[in-house]
């Protein structure tokens, strides 16, 4: 998309800035499915898409425009809700919690959140980035926080730390009261040195009395199964009550893959 976005600079109108996912890539953050044409916000569009790029019809004030790279592009606060407004829950608490890590003002994102139109999305967004979490360290760790969430887990805690003799464990997700670890292991993350060092950290954690869970890339693309699998661990360790995740959380269904 990168690409497309240079090849529209030429030819967008003054008027037009680049916005939501596109803007997203030109501010650094990771987006799980890069839409393929360039999204472009101006108040004159009529909306839709032309054969090059995706167009949103809006008012973007001056003080919601930025430039990177010689581009206009959306404030990082209006990008993130612009973002959070048409992608998927997990997509978006991938966006927000790195927008978070990037300097994101979370109070003037929901500001602008609460000024735009189409109200019926305010909410969803809001309850985004009022979840966004700037500990996660990856966006596969931030989807598995999102899946843990739907799943109703209390206590649920990013970076949580583990003493050990030699100083401290961090896992992904943890929730101390029943000691369940939560770890996303991302391709190639431990090889030869990192796998033996991965192995010995994950045997002190057991010694310690934590249950660890992994998952992997392949295990996030079946959420159903992951949110079941989080449910039918916390509830072996003994978790009884489980926190109702908010509505406007869970996916529709062409965000969710089927079962498989």
């Amino acid at each position: 998309m990168l690409l497309d976005i240079s090849a529209a600079r030429g030819t967008m109108p003054n008027t037009a800035v680049f916005s939501h996912v596109s803007a997203a890539l030109l501010w650094g953050l990771p987006v799980v499915t890069p839409r393929g044409r360039p999204h472009l916000t101006d108040p004159h569009y009529g909306g839709g898409a032309s054969a090059y790029e995706r167009r949103h019809r809006s008012d973007v004030p001056s003080e919601q425009v930025a430039r990177l790279s010689g581009c206009a592009v959306t404030t990082l606060e209006r990008t993130v809700v612009d973002c959070l407004r048409i992608l998927s829950p997990a997509e978006g608490f991938v966006i927000a919690d790195a927008a978070l890590q990037c300097g994101l003002d979370r109070d003037e994102a929901l500001r602008i959140n609460s000024t735009l139109l189409l109200p019926r999305y305010r909410h969803r967004t809001e309850t985004v980035l009022r979840f966004a979490d700037a500990r996660s360290a990856s966006p596969g760790e931030s989807r598995l926080r999102y899946m843990a969430i739907l799943a109703g887990l209390p206590g649920l805690e990013p970076q949580v730390r583990v003493p050990h003799k030699e100083g401290y464990y961090e896992l992904d997700l943890g929730i101390r009261a029943v000691r369940l670890g939560l770890e996303y292991d991302g391709l190639g993350k431990y090889v030869g040195d990192a796998l033996r060092a991965e192995k010995v950290r994950e045997h002190r954690l057991r010694d310690a009395g934590w249950n660890l869970v992994r998952f992997i890339g392949e295990d996030l693309r079946r959420p159903h199964d992951v949110v079941a699998k989080l449910r039918q661990e916390a509830a072996r360790l003994g978790v009884t009550e489980f926190v109702p995740a908010p509505a406007v959380l869970a996916a529709s269904p062409q965000h969710l893959p089927p079962r498989s």
